[in-house]
């Protein structure tokens, strides 16, 4: 299950191929590979966070209320951070009931620990504590491909 709208195929295709330079930079060096590693959470995070707020834009948009669509976008600016399992369902119990159940049936557990694994170590880093960080890059590329199905269930709920 892969997303199909053009913008979270572009944001997720850049996320790709930072995976694969990384892959290539970190070999040989552990701490290096372990910096990478750090950096490719937070730039993750970052797409995620983006492509949710692409996606709930999307669906304000169909309302043809410019304000409406205005005031959806600056609620999900300020509101959406760090994008783990429980925001995804809260913003989606925000929509109805019905969007968190679907959600809740159609994704995996598996890859919202994905997503949440990402969020945490984004977050281990951000606010200093790096002796949490056990990551390596291809601990976040296997959490990246198994998180995927998170957007494309969210793009699925919000269509």
């Amino acid at each position: 299950m892969k997303p199909k709208d053009p913008y979270l195929k572009q944001r997720l295709a850049a996320v790709q191929q930072s995976l694969k330079k990384a892959s290539g930079w970190g070999t040989g060096d552990a701490q290096l590979s372990a910096y990478l590693a750090g950096y490719l959470v937070v730039l993750i995070s970052g797409v995620y966070e983006d492509c949710i707020e692409h996606l709930v834009h999307e669906r304000a948009s169909k309302s043809n209320d410019v304000e409406l669509t205005s005031y959806v976008d600056k609620r999900i600016q300020q509101t959406l951070r760090n994008p783990n399992r429980s925001c995804v369902v809260g913003l989606l119990g925000e929509f109805s009931a019905a969007y968190k159940e679907q959600f809740n049936v159609r994704v995996a557990s598996g890859s919202t620990d994905a997503l949440d694994s990402i969020v945490s170590n984004k977050n281990w880093l951000a606010h200093g504590e790096t002796w949490k960080l056990q990551v390596t890059v291809a601990d976040v590329h296997g959490y990246f491909q198994r998180s995927i199905p998170v957007l494309a269930a969210l793009e699925d709920i919000l269509k």
